[in-house]
């Protein structure tokens, strides 16, 4: 009978403690399934949580717990910094294209990273520093077939069409189709003038 008895004041005083009216911080509420992980500041869409149902206070709707353990606006979490020059925090980035090594030929996955960014107009080098996207010109450029670095190319001028396509003039550094070559609408490869508009239904055709 005593133990019964400590057992059922065992199971009282816990559910006593996390009582909706005993949670001791403002903004917070009562739960039996919670998780701490997407109630934090740091979480983003990126984040692996273990989906594993905790008991006792959340913080309610439209709030999040920051690194002082209290529950904030989400608004109020404070943005994540960048220690070096010319970052800036993203939570869904591509180390692939801000590289310095990067041309229109390189396969990039398409993943979101979640981290320190280079700004707009600049570039990661070798030594993993954003610098200006014109310093990149001392990095050897791998162009592929039918390609040459050009610093200031048009990528407007160089597509494979009968008729001109919307596009917006701009000077950017890259690899471009050499003279006489097109860029091709499908494959993205530069092939010759003449191959621009060569395939047809049901037929080959291995760009040259």
């Amino acid at each position: 009978m005593f133990i019964i008895l400590s057992i059922f004041l065992l199971f009282t005083a816990n559910t006593f403690a996390f009582t909706p009216d005993l949670c001791p911080e403002p903004f917070e509420e009562y739960t039996d399934c919670g998780s701490r992980c997407f109630e934090s500041c740091e979480w983003t869409p990126a984040t692996s949580c273990l989906a594993v149902c905790e008991v006792g206070c959340f913080c309610i709707s439209g709030y999040k717990r920051d690194a002082n353990g209290r529950c904030v606006l989400e608004a109020e979490c404070l943005p994540k910094e960048c220690k070096n020059y010319f970052e800036t925090w993203s939570d869904c980035g591509s180390r692939c294209f801000e590289s310095c090594t990067w041309t229109q030929a390189t396969l990039c996955p398409t993943v979101c990273d979640v981290g320190c960014f280079c700004d707009p107009g600049f570039k990661r080098d070798r030594h993993n520093k954003c610098v200006p996207a014109d310093m990149c010109s001392n990095i050897v450029k791998n162009c592929g077939p039918h390609e040459m670095w050009i610093e200031n190319g048009n990528r407007c001028v160089e597509q494979c069409s009968q008729f001109p396509l919307p596009c917006a003039p701009r000077e950017e550094a890259g690899c471009f189709c050499k003279p006489g070559y097109k860029r091709h609408n499908r494959t993205g490869r530069c092939v010759k003038e003449k191959n621009c508009f060569a395939p047809k239904l049901n037929s080959c055709f291995t760009p040259t």
